[in-house]
């Protein structure tokens, strides 16, 4: 979408934060290997599915539109920010209670 609307600055956003999702699937990969979980016999719960069909069906939705120009990212943005907010919080919490200076052996999540 922001490339539909020649939005050089919003491209390069989206583009960080898919180097950082890219990122992320790593840390889950890695930790599935070191504690033996074979993500393939994984079943997302019900709520991961729909928020993950909702995110898809905005995007869908905009890019869908028959003028670009009214094609909202900010739509898709407001999409994801309940899950970029709850990480963000999730990381200070523990940043705060002191969990981010502990060793891997104290803290298991201490990578992320």
């Amino acid at each position: 979408l922001a490339a539909a609307k020649g939005d050089a600055e919003g491209v390069k956003k989206f583009a960080t934060l898919a180097e950082g999702v890219q990122e992320e699937l790593v840390l889950h990969k890695g930790y599935a290997a070191k504690w033996q979980v074979d993500l393939g016999q994984v079943a997302a719960q019900p709520t991961t599915l729909e928020y993950v069909g909702f995110v898809q069906n905005i995007a869908k939705e905009e890019q869908a539109k028959s003028d670009p120009t009214q094609a909202k990212i900010s739509h898709l943005c407001a999409a994801l920010a309940p899950c970029m907010r709850l990480y963000a919080y999730l990381g200070k919490t523990l940043e705060d209670a002191g969990y981010g200076a502990a060793s891997v052996e104290e803290n298991a999540y201490v990578e992320w």
